[in-house]
């Protein structure tokens, strides 16, 4: 009689496939139902500008610390899938999938270590995870880190015995682009550096000078640029350690990286609106939410437990990697010393710390949860945990679902119904002025947005040129 703790080879893979494609296919009706504001309208722009305008501009989104972003990337990951299909969704599309092949190398590099139990569990905790399901579905720059860390934790594990030449480059690359999107790819570069110094991974030399030379060399028009106009560097207010020093805002990053593994996502997610004219409906929303809120919570008692767990044995976690260690070990050095990478970031951010900044290390955050489980699961009752598992299964894609269908970035313009002192649609987005853009890529019937007189919004790009033509300058 078979071991009921045991886990057949075909059952196991198929139920990763049905689990694949279930996350898959909800996050394609999530890319092809989400709407845009202000960051995606700012993304746009860029985009846009490449496409329609054919002028590819070297400085990306505005960061927390002032100035723009460096560097290109942005506008060629959302102009060019313009250039093929002229609609705001188009680069959201491309984004949809580079998280399902950022999940396949996933799988791919962990699997032999978590083993078939392991890989299902990695599939849930991480691919059908609502955190990873909703912004990898919007078009936001934050939301590209997942692939950068997906790849960035390959090429870790074929650094992993010995120096090879381009795992050590596209890992430069990793973080060099990556800061192209978003500064949060620092924690991928705190870790690349802590990987290395304890022995988890070798690096070959050769392949970091020619990743860094590449990665200066993409960055040269923007020298040029920002040459031209200063006010594009960073550089805003705060100071190194300003986290660490005001400890709150540093607790609360490492207090993100627990919640990555649960059911508490950012409170505007559960900003729900079922989209109907009735008083009911309201309520309804309403008393869904407090749920939402109060389930995710109590959900994060799981990492809780687990990172516990992981860290039970410190000495073990701070020896450094011997050269024979198994998969399973050095998955484990590997997911302690990228976390410490991230945490070193956000004690060294001069802003506080917010819970995008952690979306490049995400795929480590839940490995001490996946760990846990699959020892739980390998103790006694396993009948009754699977059981547990296929419940919770469920009970996270009812709230994908439900996200999906209610939530901001998800929902159509709700219907006209009084809000304060006048009648509007819930979540629109008022614009001081019009602009082809939202006519070329179909914005004003998708994201219900209104030109007014006084009080309007525009993309960042559009007032910066208004600024400079009223200023008699030449556009940037």
């Amino acid at each position: 009689m078979q071991d009921p703790r045991r886990l057949s080879t075909d059952s196991g893979r198929t139920l990763w496939w049905v689990l694949f494609v279930v996350g898959l296919a909800l996050s394609l009706a999530m890319v092809f139902r989400a709407r845009f504001d202000g960051d995606q309208f700012n993304m746009l722009a860029r985009g846009w500008t490449l496409a329609f305008a054919g002028e590819w501009l070297q400085y990306g989104m505005p960061t927390s610390a002032g100035g723009m972003s460096p560097g290109g990337l942005q506008s060629l990951l959302v102009g060019l899938p313009l250039m093929v299909w002229a609609d705001g969704r188009a680069a959201t599309l491309l984004l949809w999938l580079m998280s399902g092949v950022g999940y396949l190398l996933l799988d791919r590099a962990f699997g032999p270590a978590l083993g078939p139990r392991g890989r299902l569990l990695f599939a849930f905790f991480y691919w059908l995870n609502p955190w990873r399901m909703h912004y990898t579905s919007m078009l936001w720059n934050s939301s590209y880190m997942f692939f950068f860390g997906a790849v960035h934790a390959v090429c870790a594990v074929r650094m992993r015995r010995g120096r090879r030449f381009w795992p050590s480059l596209v890992m430069v690359l990793c973080v060099g682009l990556g800061l192209e999107l978003h500064t949060a790819a620092l924690a991928l570069a705190f870790a690349s550096v802590l990987l290395w110094w304890r022995g988890v991974i070798k690096v070959d030399w050769w392949g970091v000078v020619v990743g860094s030379g590449l990665v200066v060399a993409s960055v040269v028009p923007w020298m040029a640029t920002v040459a031209a106009r200063p006010d594009l560097l960073p550089g805003g207010p705060g100071f190194p350690f300003r986290n660490l020093l005001l400890v709150q805002p540093f607790l609360r990053g490492v207090m993100y990286l627990l919640r990555y593994s649960s059911l508490a996502l950012p409170s505007r997610v559960y900003d729900l609106d079922l989209a109907s004219e009735g008083s009911a409906d309201d309520a309804v929303s309403s008393v869904l939410r407090v749920i939402l809120v109060v389930l995710g919570w109590v959900t994060v008692l799981l990492p809780v437990m687990a990172y516990r767990r992981f860290l039970r044995a410190p000495r073990v976690l701070w020896r450094r990697q011997p050269a024979t260690v198994g998969q399973r070990a050095w998955l484990r050095q590997y997911a302690f010393w990228t976390l410490a990478g991230a945490v070193v970031a956000f004690a060294i951010s001069p802003t506080s710390v917010m819970f995008w900044q952690g979306f490049p290390v995400f795929h480590v955050a839940v490995v001490p949860v996946v760990l846990c489980v699959q020892a739980l699961l390998r103790s006694g009752r396993v009948v009754a945990g699977r059981r547990a598992v296929a419940a919770v299964v469920v009970t996270v894609l009812a709230v994908t679902a439900l996200i999906a269908w209610a939530s901001p970035m998800f929902r159509p313009p709700g219907p006209l119904r009084t809000r304060g002192s006048g009648t509007e649609a819930s979540f629109v987005r008022r614009l001081s002025a019009d602009h082809p853009m939202f006519h070329d890529l179909g914005l004003h019937e998708r994201c219900g947005l209104v030109v007014v007189d006084e009080g309007g919004w525009m993309p960042d790009l559009w007032r910066e040129r208004a600024k400079a033509a009223a200023g008699g300058e030449a556009s940037p």
